[in-house]
């Protein structure tokens, strides 16, 4: 009797180790986790505050050199829309939300997360070709100096180059960060395995 008291004895304590260590383990795991959705957080704040000075620099620009009150719309709105959509990615993911929520709801914010972006790409992509067909087409009607129609177009293509190229890294970085958090919260096991479905949305 008092072997199998001593058995049982050894299996609680067995226990509660294994328990303290799945806390300890999910506690570090939620800290990594906590630490890179801050910086999607903060890289998404810096894009939205570069949107929110484009809207009426763009606006200045565009009006100061005679292209169509349409085209100069367009440009604004879209760049409002980007600015939106952005936020609304990013909703629900802050590291002051996150602290609490069990970190099979994170994962599964993190995976919508990637979706809209990978949904915006498909949308800004076709959209920028076009928008930059319309605007050499607006700077080769308006423009009548033809020094300031080459620098404006050549200033153009570099801006086109150089956004293009930040735009696909900070998109892929995102997209990194995003699958590492996943990653990280895969990591804890059964319980995640049993509620992944929604990454297949």
């Amino acid at each position: 009797m008092d072997r199998l008291d001593e058995m049982k004895q050894q299996m609680e304590l067995l226990r509660g180790k294994l328990d303290k260590q799945e806390i300890i383990s999910e506690n570090l795991i939620r800290h990594v986790v906590k630490q890179k959705v801050h910086s999607l957080q903060r890289e998404a704040a810096f894009k939205g505050g570069l949107s929110l000075i484009s809207i009426p620099y763009c606006y200045w620009a565009l009006t100061s050199v005679g292209i169509s009150p349409l085209f100069t719309a367009v440009t604004v709105v879209f760049i409002a829309v980007a600015l939106y959509y952005t936020w609304y990615a990013h909703r629900g993911l802050r590291a002051k939300e996150i602290a609490s929520a069990p970190l099979c709801e994170v994962a599964r914010r993190t995976a919508r997360l990637r979706l809209f972006y990978a949904r915006w790409l498909r949308f800004s992509i076709p959209f920028l070709f076009v928008w930059m067909a319309w605007f050499v087409w607006e700077i080769m009607s308006t423009v009548a100096n033809e020094s300031q129609r080459t620098g404006m177009l050549c200033g153009a293509a570099v801006g086109l180059v150089i956004g293009g190229a930040l735009g696909v890294y900070s998109y892929r970085r995102t997209q990194r960060q995003a699958r590492e958090i996943i990653g990280q919260i895969k990591d804890l096991g059964d319980d995640f395995e049993q509620n992944k479905d929604f990454l297949h949305e």
